[in-house]
């Protein structure tokens, strides 16, 4: 019987998929429940994260949200699910979206880098192999 072996690309995609999730778990418990050791996440961005404490409950909800959807694209990707190939497709193109808006901000730097590693990402996802990967019924 013979099985087919995942590139290591698409492995590795899926780990960046579940530490996604985790990320977002963990800000949206310094977020819907501020004052925990979770809080030391935020040392080097302390502005923003009270920023967004002003915001709490619903910024907390998104960050939930967003941990819900990253959880199921790991779960789909590491499946080799059809509906994840797409779902994580969306994710980068709207990360996409917040590097080309953080270009018209003025940090050329850091969304230009964005730009670049995100196009990066999606040239990988859409090549052959991994289409290929992705357009079979998967088992179980």
């Amino acid at each position: 019987m013979e099985t087919s072996k995942k590139p290591l690309g698409v492995t590795l995609l899926g780990v960046f998929l579940l530490l996604s999730t985790c990320i977002l778990v963990a800000v949206t418990i310094t977020l819907l429940f501020p004052g925990t050791a979770v809080d030391r996440i935020w040392d080097f961005k302390r502005s923003e994260y009270e920023q967004l404490l002003r915001y709490t409950p619903w910024t907390g909800m998104g960050f939930l949200l967003l941990g819900i959807v990253m959880a199921f694209a790991a779960y789909g990707w590491f499946k080799a699910r059809r509906w994840a190939w797409w779902l994580v497709q969306g994710i980068f193109m709207a990360n996409m979206l917040g590097d080309v808006g953080r270009l018209f901000q003025g940090d050329v730097a850091g969304g230009l880098v964005g730009v670049v590693v995100v196009a990066a990402l999606l040239l990988y996802v859409r090549s052959k192999g991994v289409r290929e990967l992705f357009a079979e019924p998967s088992e179980s």
